[in-house]
């Protein structure tokens, strides 16, 4: 019924929680992992986290590795191009206190028809900070109709890595029904997680590519859209 593609570079600390709670989803489900060439070390660590699950004979669950960093929006096109079901859920890999019931939250009411695309709203630790604004329309937690990727397939080879999310708002927003799920108890950790000196390059590379993709007038436009779509919790 349901695909949940979680692309992966370098992060695994999560992933075992993530997991877990999706596959608590009563939902009929398969879940993909795209390992877009993480370091060897992590690698390993992201296999050794997947055996377990795959030796309960869990055919639902697959790891896909990219020989080389190719970036998010490769990963994802890979997820959808590997996915079986007619709803398709984007979950980031370093999600903190992601719960059965934000999942279903986020999943039902695409499935059920009343709306076409889903988007997360992180409200724990420093992720509240960007609940109406910059980060909220940048969220990485979506959910969709198959079909509406399909037939925007090229936005996956047209952006890179955080520009995908830009170009989806781009031709979603005023076409589709879109609302927003509260999630009170999940965050992103900060990408100092890496470390103080590659978190603030990966913050600024963040921000260069969305300024670089959007202009300011596009930008601001966005994030006035997404603060009027109807809000689940």
């Amino acid at each position: 019924m349901i695909s949940f593609i979680i692309p992966t570079y370098n992060d695994y600390k999560e992933l075992n929680n993530i997991l877990h709670a999706i596959d608590n989803c009563k939902l009929k489900h398969e879940t993909i992992i795209i390992d877009d060439g993480s370091d060897v070390e992590i690698s390993k660590k992201i296999t050794n986290i997947v055996k377990p699950v795959n030796s309960k004979n869990n055919s639902n669950l697959k790891l896909l590795r990219n020989k080389n960093n190719l970036g998010k929006s490769k990963s994802m096109k890979k997820g959808i191009k590997n996915s079986h079901f007619d709803t398709v859920c984007f979950i980031d890999a370093d999600l903190k206190g992601l719960t059965t019931n934000a999942i279903c939250k986020l999943v039902e009411p695409v499935i059920r028809k009343e709306f076409d695309i889903t988007m997360s709203r992180k409200e724990a630790g420093l992720s509240k900070l960007g609940n109406y604004g910059f980060q909220q329309n940048f969220t990485g937690e979506r959910c969709f109709r198959k079909r509406i990727l399909l037939d925007n397939i090229d936005i996956f080879d047209k952006t890179e890595n955080y520009a995908v999310e830009s170009e989806m708002n781009r031709r979603f927003y005023n076409k589709y029904r879109i609302a927003v799920v509260s999630w009170p108890n999940v965050s992103n950790p900060a990408k100092i997680r890496h470390g103080i000196k590659d978190g603030i390059k990966q913050d600024i590379k963040m921000n260069k590519e969305i300024l670089k993709y959007l202009s300011k007038k596009e930008l601001l436009s966005q994030i006035k859209t997404v603060r009027q779509f109807p809000v689940i919790r």
